[in-house]
């Protein structure tokens, strides 16, 4: 069976070293939503996402409101194969938590940069929800993506404009109540955090 990084192999950089952050002094920086804050809402359609059979059979075939995914908590997470050796990372710490994500009473989306004709060569593996983000609309809402300040313009390797790596949590109140930015490849979010999240997002829709 192959591997993530097998699948992934043709987008890789040889190593995270090849990233380098460059120092802003444009000011134009995205500000990503945080935890506290209220969650935008977007609209989505079934047929750019590639979707798990239990959440696929319950989405309506015409444009939807992202309210619709949010019955139970929502953790969303920015995604692009431009990212390479450190997006593929990315995508195995999410397979790694997914079990513990839908046993804590959560759904996952990935959201990605890439059209769903790109994604379908390695969706199935992963097993994610995946959606195509067109025009990064829904990047903008959270704040992880500017034409202003394109991506390229701070990271050295990268020569497209893409969302930051990033990732939310969503109560279905619509509150985010977690969010964590890679902004400087220090580390992935981390597995008890985002379940920690889940069940607090689940409190708060109790209450």
């Amino acid at each position: 069976m192959l591997s993530i990084a097998d699948t992934f192999s043709h987008y890789l950089f040889s190593d995270l070293s090849d990233y380098h952050t460059f120092q802003d002094t444009s000011g134009k920086q995205p500000a990503p939503l945080q935890a506290g804050e209220e969650s935008p809402g977007f609209t989505l359609v079934k047929e750019r996402g590639i979707w798990q059979p239990a959440l696929n059979a319950s989405l309506p075939e015409h444009p939807f409101s992202s309210k619709l995914l949010l019955e139970k908590p929502l953790v969303i997470a920015f995604y692009s194969v431009h990212w390479k050796n450190y997006g593929d990372e990315f995508l195995k710490s999410f397979k790694a938590i997914q079990e513990e994500i839908l046993l804590s009473g959560g759904e996952l989306l990935i959201i990605s940069s890439e059209d769903t004709y790109d994604l379908q060569q390695y969706a199935h593996r992963l097993s994610f929800n995946i959606y195509h983000d067109r025009g990064h609309l829904i990047a903008k809402k959270f704040g992880v993506f500017s034409e202003k300040d394109p991506i390229w313009r701070r990271f050295s390797g990268i020569d497209i404009n893409i969302p930051l790596l990033a990732t939310f949590v969503i109560a279905p109140s619509g509150l985010i109540v977690h969010d964590h930015i890679e902004r400087d490849f220090s580390g992935h979010d981390k597995a008890e955090g985002i379940v920690s999240a889940i069940y607090e997002a689940t409190l708060l829709s109790h209450l």
